[in-house]
């Protein structure tokens, strides 16, 4: 599958655009190696990235835990933000996501994709789940060649400027790095009003979204989905425009309202844990921390090694 969709986003680049897309594991801030470090709660540091397949390039989106979590609004808000930056002029855009629940498939990300086509961004949003557990994703080599950076040529790393600039040094050629503020953030919520999930196709066919291998937008209310990976199986088609009177006004999904009005709050308990790091961490990196932990004045003392 992944195979043959790079193929035709690069045969066809004018038509098709191919990303795969997922969240890394977390990064630890600070990322020290000294013994006490080991046992302490830190800040962590997000990683989303986004695989262009056709050009064979890896666009990484950054941001820290005060400034956004990680559920589908901020899965939906890179997608935008990736499509603002390289404003894709293609009719056809093709995501593949690993298939796991939660941050990109759900009905939210559905409704991002939806928009997408009803405000004429895209002729049509196909989007792949591939079998869990037996196909590596292209952003998923991004992230090992990361991690293997990172252990191998920075074991120490201070802030998240500088996991930004780990991720440019795993790949200076293919890594492109975009750090999230958190006005970058939107709520999408006036796209999810928008439409109406169904447990049943347009025949009275049932409709599990769990089980769901395959969805395709190309009528803004009309949702084309498959429950098989075979290739003879058949789309079945659901009708998710919303019950509503009155004409639907249709947001623009650039324009949506930012999530977080304020910095989202971090456990006590990792910002002691952190605090009590200070003294490995040198007098230049400190001010990251001021406003994360919302103190002015440092514990002096260092801790012994065990």
């Amino acid at each position: 599958m992944i195979a043959s969709l790079t193929v035709l986003a690069t045969e066809n680049s004018k038509q098709h655009r191919m990303i795969a897309m997922d969240i890394q594991q977390t990064f630890p801030t600070p990322k020290l190696t000294v013994g006490p470090a080991f046992y302490k709660r830190k800040i962590w540091t997000y990683n989303y990235g986004i695989h262009d397949c056709g050009p064979n390039k890896g666009y990484m989106f950054l941001w820290i835990e005060k400034d956004g979590g990680w559920g589908s609004d901020e899965v939906g808000s890179c997608l935008l933000k990736y499509l603002e930056i390289i404003n894709p002029q293609t009719k056809h855009l093709h995501i593949i996501k690993d298939n796991c629940k939660g941050q990109a498939k759900n009905w939210t990300i559905i409704a991002l994709e939806r928009s997408l086509v009803a405000t004429k961004r895209f002729d049509s949003v196909q989007h792949y789940f591939p079998v869990v557990g037996h196909t590596m994703l292209p952003c998923n080599r991004d992230f090992g060649r990361i991690e293997r950076y990172a252990r191998n040529r920075r074991p120490i790393v201070y802030t998240p400027d500088q996991w930004a600039e780990v991720i440019k040094s795993a790949s200076p050629k293919h890594f492109i790095v975009t750090k999230m503020e958190r006005e970058d953030f939107r709520s999408l919520v006036s796209l999810k009003a928008l439409i109406s999930k169904r447990t049943e196709a347009t025949t009275g066919d049932p409709h599990h979204f769990s089980e769901a291998t395959q969805f395709e937008s190309e009528d803004p209310f009309k949702l084309s989905v498959k429950h098989s990976y075979s290739d003879i199986g058949a789309f079945m088609s659901l009708d998710i425009r919303v019950k509503k009177k009155g004409r639907i006004v249709e947001p623009n999904p650039y324009q949506l309202p930012i999530k977080y009005r304020k910095p989202l709050p971090i456990n006590q308990k990792n910002i002691d844990d952190v605090l009590s790091l200070m003294p490995y961490i040198p007098a230049a990196n400190q001010d990251f921390f001021r406003p994360c932990t919302g103190n002015n004045v440092y514990i002096d003392k260092v801790e012994e090694l065990p």
